[in-house]
């Protein structure tokens, strides 16, 4: 039985991490892409065309900013463009990072289409990543493309 002399003991600092556990590691962990993108800002754009056979494509960009600064205290490494050019390299070459940024531009790309065609829902969305490093910070462009799905909305049609 607890006593009324027992404490909740004080939360422990967490271990700072290692970005890359070896020298030559080129294949980031996903709890390092997962830590990397949780200091993301992001900013999206684009717009519905109609393309032939009255098919309507979204296209549109996100722009993410990731500046490693803010991971100062969490990581073991020191923060230098050098680190973000080397981070930024392994990046560019994981499928997880491409799934994990592709899919933050869809959510984007899904707000800005359900806001301006309800109903309209990506049906396949295809993209283009592209990383840089520029001092402490990786640059993230996402270029996406969004065919939509006919609407689910009943038509305001009268016989």
């Amino acid at each position: 039985m607890k006593q009324a002399s027992d404490k909740l003991k004080e939360p422990v600092p967490a271990l700072k991490v290692k970005l890359f556990r070896d020298a030559g590691q080129t294949d980031p962990e996903p709890w390092c892409i997962n830590l990397v993108l949780e200091t993301a800002r992001q900013l999206s754009e684009g717009e519905v065309r109609s393309e032939p056979l009255d098919q309507q494509t979204f296209f549109g960009s996100t722009m993410i900013t990731c500046d490693l600064l803010d991971l100062s205290g969490r990581i073991r490494e020191k923060i230098t463009p050098s680190l973000a050019r080397s981070l930024s390299i392994a990046l560019s070459g994981s499928p997880l990072f491409h799934t994990r940024v592709l899919r933050m531009a869809r959510l984007d790309a899904e707000q800005k289409i359900g806001s301006s065609l309800p109903g309209r829902l990506p049906e396949n969305a295809e993209g283009e990543v592209k990383i840089h490093a520029a001092g402490t910070s990786l640059l993230i462009d996402v270029d996406i493309e969004c065919h939509l799905a006919k609407s689910h909305l009943p038509s305001n049609t009268t016989e």
